[in-house]
């Protein structure tokens, strides 16, 4: 999942220039095809880049074509048949296989599109998530699906309440009924409350729940939902000296099972949901049993992205300390091989 500044989010309602951003050419999230693990999709710091092939060659879209510019990094998804839909400033994008063919999508447009994310059980049905400023720390967040590989979307479900402003959102993959957003409650133009939504009725009502340790300059971020457990959720609170929390019970309670020295970039969860890594720049890659937290450090792969599929365990590393962007590791995270 993507880093907002508040400062970026609470400036949602503002166009962005295209101007050239200037930070180092990083990756910061990696998907992977639900039906071709070979085609793999990476978003970077100057667009994004694609592969057919897993690694072989790649191709790059620059951020001008895909509608956005700035600083900002969008969340993206891949569907059905290798259809990418990434959110931006002004909706969501959508790009054919041929990855020539993009564009807004007309009901999203002009609406902050802040994160997208596929159902496990369907490659062509996903939700996305929109939060635009209303001035007086007021929002309109509200979920939209679509069950036609991005083809058309509705809204799902009631808007979120006007004081909450959204960073994420998922679905639970044994119970798709449950959706989870992470963000902000607004108190004030100063004082931000972390706040796990939760809906157990597919969007119908809303139940907002704090979340311990989360104000201002640690936002959380949903960073995975157990694969069996629907009440099982790990999230990531985006700060100087990151940390990882999971509840049990969706979001009633909450433990820290670790901490990092800094930013908490990177999180992946088995497909059977038995261990977690986690990791960032500052910190290397850690890694821990589920059924009792206990980290050990692996690596000491700069790590901004971590996603792990039934065939591999990715990293995003960084090319200046790492000598590599993009790694993968088919015995667990023993080892790397640059792609």
């Amino acid at each position: 999942m993507k880093l907002f500044t508040v400062a970026v989010l609470l400036a949602a309602s503002v166009p962005a220039a295209a101007w050239a951003n200037g930070r180092f050419p990083d990756a910061q999230q990696l998907v992977v095809d639900p039906g071709d693990p070979e085609h793999i999709f990476v978003q970077t710091t100057y667009g994004f880049i694609r592969t057919r092939n897993g690694g072989s060659s790649w191709s790059w879209t620059c951020e001008s074509a895909a509608s956005y510019g700035g600083v900002l990094d969008p969340a993206v998804a891949l569907l059905e048949g290798g259809v990418m839909i990434a959110g931006v400033f002004d909706g969501l994008v959508v790009a054919e296989p041929d990855g020539c063919t993009m564009g807004l999508v007309g009901e999203l447009e002009d609406r902050f599109v802040v994160d997208v994310s596929r159902l496990k059980s369907d490659p062509a049905h996903a939700i996305a998530l929109t939060s635009n400023g209303l001035g007086g720390n007021q929002f309109d967040t509200r979920v939209w699906q679509t069950v036609d590989v991005a083809g058309s979307w509705s809204a799902l479900g009631t808007p979120l309440p006007a004081e909450f402003l959204a960073f994420t959102l998922d679905a639970a993959p044994s119970d798709e009924s449950v959706i989870y957003l992470s963000g902000f409650r607004v108190l004030s133009s100063t004082m931000y409350e972390g706040t796990l939504v939760v809906s157990n009725d597919g969007g119908q009502t809303w139940v907002s729940k704090a979340i311990p340790g989360s104000t201002n300059g640690s936002g959380p971020y949903i960073a995975a939902i157990d694969p069996v457990d629907p009440d099982t959720v790990y999230v990531r609170l985006a700060s100087l000296a990151g940390s990882l929390l999971v509840t049990h019970d969706a979001g009633t309670s909450w433990e820290v099972i670790f901490e990092g020295v800094g930013a908490l970039q990177a999180f992946a969860l088995s497909p059977d949901g038995g261990e977690v890594q986690v990791g960032g720049p500052d910190d290397g890659v850690w890694r821990s049993a589920t059924d009792q937290f206990a980290f050990e450090k692996t690596h000491d792969i700069a790590a901004r992205c971590l996603t792990w599929t039934d065939d591999a365990l990715f990293v995003c590393g960084r090319e200046a300390v790492d000598d590599f962007t993009i790694g993968r590791s088919t015995d667990g995270g023993e080892t790397f091989q640059p792609i």
